[in-house]
């Protein structure tokens, strides 16, 4: 999982608006329980493109993981 985090970063580096590859790592964290490196990715992910659903889904279970569920109701 490390190495395909370090692949997203890497493509992130060279595109700092590819919002797949932000999303990616989001996921990443998230799977591993890291929630709040999951939500910052899976915000930048949105940021370069707003209408990503699972972005979107992403972030919003991040934030109910979080106990933020009033946050999160946008985004699910």
């Amino acid at each position: 999982m490390i190495c395909r985090r370090r692949g997203f970063a890497e493509e992130l580096a060279i595109d700092p608006g590819s919002a797949n590859a932000a999303y990616e790592i989001g996921e990443l964290h998230r799977l591993v329980g890291e929630r709040e490196r999951a939500r910052v990715s899976f915000k930048q992910a949105l940021k370069n493109y707003p209408n990503f659903p699972e972005a979107n889904l992403g972030l919003g279970s991040v934030l109910t993981s979080l106990n933020q569920s009033a946050a999160a109701l946008p985004y699910l």
